[in-house]
């Protein structure tokens, strides 16, 4: 089965309409019932900002009380957060 992750653009275009992306989101938004949506806390933090700087409190409220009770959400491994990838680049900073 598939699972969608789903970003900040993801919720910010399913909460206005004049979003370029609302159709886009809107449509698999209503396909909820056969493929399950999964987001996590950097996500949630980020789109609660953005939509409250852009849409207000109201759109806050619709984001915590209509979206996220549908969306399954997955806390960050705080050692993920500090670790690096095997074939990264030495970091710049000390």
């Amino acid at each position: 089965m598939v699972t969608v992750l789903v970003d900040t653009s993801a919720l910010f275009a399913l909460l206005d309409a004049d979003d370029g992306n609302y159709p886009a989101a809107s449509k698999l938004w209503n396909s909820a019932a056969t493929v399950p949506f999964v987001t996590h806390a950097y996500v949630i933090s980020e789109t609660i900002a953005l939509v409250q700087k852009r849409l207000g409190w109201a759109g806050v409220d619709v984001l915590v009380d209509e979206l996220l009770p549908s969306i399954g959400i997955e806390m960050v491994d705080p050692a993920s957060t500090t670790r690096r990838w095997p074939d990264a680049a030495p970091s710049a900073v000390a």
